[in-house]
């Protein structure tokens, strides 16, 4: 019983730390310092309005995605058993 409750604590904390992680808006409303901002942030940087330097903006999506990814693929049992909790289901 107490590793179904550790897998859904698991869960709501991968999903709390990509909602934060994937953050554009909050960082960019209250942060005015540039060294401080995000990489999110930093990834629209590489946006321009006549230009977009969509090399730059690839590499460093994939670094932005990285520990996301690296996350999960360490938390995957106990992503996917908490999410089989969350839906009723037994697996």
């Amino acid at each position: 019983m107490v590793a179904y409750h550790k897998s859904a604590l698991i869960t709501v904390a991968i999903f709390s730390f990509n909602g934060a992680w994937n953050d554009l808006l909050g960082p960019l409303l209250y942060l005015n310092d540039e060294s401080l901002y995000t990489l999110q942030i930093g990834l629209q940087t590489f946006k321009g309005t006549v230009q977009t330097q969509w090399h730059y903006l690839m590499a460093m999506s994939v670094m932005v995605l990285l520990p996301v990814v690296l996350l999960f693929f360490f938390f995957q049992k106990h992503f996917i058993e908490g999410s089989n909790i969350a839906s009723g289901t037994k697996g």
